[in-house]
């Protein structure tokens, strides 16, 4: 089976100025090591607003665009979540938006408002929409971080995360100890783990399916990892797709957390890792943790073994 080298998500060069933007506005709400974190007295806080019923706001922001920018922006909205409207001062929320999800829209909407550079020529009502491919992606990457900033509040996780043996079981109880979605706490479980630790997923094909009917399921671009196994590990050969007959998708075939050992070529040199997979109905997720040389007792869930 083909195995590629992955690549790999990394935080924005602007992360230290933007976890200080967040504590700072955690600290003005009083939320500090209040979990779940209060994201409506943080929206308070700044002075923003969240109606109900986006409707007539998001008209009026239509009718100041350009009719080339207006189209870009329709044909959008049919994959929109939230809008962060920079000239209201407004964050608007679609309402089929799960509570998790809905949280995390809302943070990241926030982020767009509270981070200084985001607010670029906002006198002109069509650059929300003709920024350039490169500046979105990048404003995207940043309110994404300054969202888990808020939500996970810093170090404070770290510190909660290190406490667990890497596992799902680990990632749902911090899930649900900050009211998040699973696949945001497992993201940013895995960058803050001081072990060798990486998130890599899977998404069924919507054109290819193997013998036994189920799709075929192919590797994200990119991987989620910790600072250790980017420095020990970075160069680990993934499969580049997986069959449902494979260890790890039994997870979409049978459901629940499945687990076991597996060597993979590190540098070319095989290494033992352990893996757990989880199927959240849309995406195979695995983790991926290299086998410690010692075995230590950490947290509350299944010691290291």
């Amino acid at each position: 089976m083909n195995r590629q080298a992955p690549l790999y998500i990394v935080r924005p060069d602007s992360a230290e100025t933007l976890s200080e933007l967040a504590e700072q506005l955690v600290r003005r709400a009083g939320a500090s090591g209040v979990l779940p974190t209060p994201i409506e007295e943080l929206i308070a806080t700044s002075e923003l607003g969240v109606p109900e019923d986006p409707t007539p706001h998001i008209a009026r922001f239509l009718a100041g665009l350009k009719d080339a920018a207006k189209g870009t922006f329709l044909s959008a909205m049919q994959k929109i979540r939230g809008i962060a409207d920079l000239r209201e001062r407004a964050i608007y929320i679609a309402p089929d938006v799960k509570p998790a999800r809905a949280k995390w829209v809302k943070a990241h909407e926030l982020g767009h408002q509270v981070i200084p550079w985001h607010h670029v020529n906002t006198g002109y009502r069509d650059d929300d929409v003709s920024l350039s491919q490169d500046a979105q992606e990048k404003f995207d990457q940043e309110a994404n971080f300054f969202a888990g900033e808020v939500i996970f509040q810093g170090q404070r996780f770290q510190r909660m995360a290190r406490d667990f043996t890497p596992s799902f079981a680990a990632v749902f109880q911090l899930a649900d100890d900050h009211r998040a979605s699973r696949h945001a706490t497992l993201w940013r479980y895995i960058e803050d783990h001081d072990e060798q630790v990486a998130a890599v997923s899977y998404w069924p094909s919507q054109y290819a399916s193997d013998e036994a009917g189920y799709p075929v399921l192919r590797r994200s671009k990119a991987v989620v990892a910790s600072p250790s196994f980017l420095a020990k590990c970075a160069n680990v050969e993934l499969p580049a797709e997986l069959l449902s007959a494979h260890a790890w998708a039994q997870a979409c075939v049978a459901g629940g957390v499945h687990s076991g050992e597996v060597t993979l070529a590190v540098s070319g040199s095989p290494t033992v890792f352990q893996w757990e997979s989880w199927w959240n109905s849309y995406t195979l997720f695995i983790m991926l943790r290299r086998r410690p040389a010692l075995h230590l007792l950490r947290g509350l869930f299944v010691p290291r073994t």
